[in-house]
């Protein structure tokens, strides 16, 4: 509610609730601790190798390996090819055929965003070899920043 002076007809005063300034301040903070929270990413390397056997007869492909996490992972993989016959090895990364191997050969490769790795053999003949797996796990982590008070 307006009250008005009547004490002193030449002023003016009015009792208000709330008062508004138009007046506006730019000003610039300046903060000491960072806001934004840092990813660290560390890589840990893991080596597997061991032998395979492919029976013709039974078997239609072997699992070499498989991601059970939602970890990206890199790597490289060397296959080596011991058959005794014409046996022609098909290796299979991510459910695509990325090449194949003959008889007393070996071949690696390095891939990125490796899920799975099978062998099959498309030949009439057991297929043997060795494989060599060397992958690169990438783990983030966040990184807080340290007190500084």
């Amino acid at each position: 509610m307006l009250k008005a002076n009547t004490t002193n007809p030449i002023c003016h005063s009015i009792n208000v609730k709330k008062v508004f300034d138009w007046i506006s301040h730019s000003s610039t903070i300046n903060l000491k601790v960072p806001i934004f929270i840092k990813q660290k990413v560390r890589v840990r390397p893991e080596q597997s190798s061991g032998d395979f056997f492919i029976d013709y007869k039974k078997q239609k492909s072997v699992l070499l390996w498989e991601n059970s996490s939602c970890l990206h992972i890199t790597g490289t993989i060397t296959i080596t090819n011991y058959s005794k016959d014409k046996g022609e090895i098909n290796v299979f990364i991510n459910e695509n055929c990325l090449f194949s191997i003959k008889k007393n050969y070996s071949r690696s490769v390095t891939v990125d965003g490796i899920q799975s790795i099978y062998l099959t053999s498309n030949s009439k003949h057991n297929c043997s070899g060795r494989f060599v797996l060397k992958l690169n796990k990438k783990i983030k982590t966040l990184e807080y920043p340290k007190k500084l008070f």
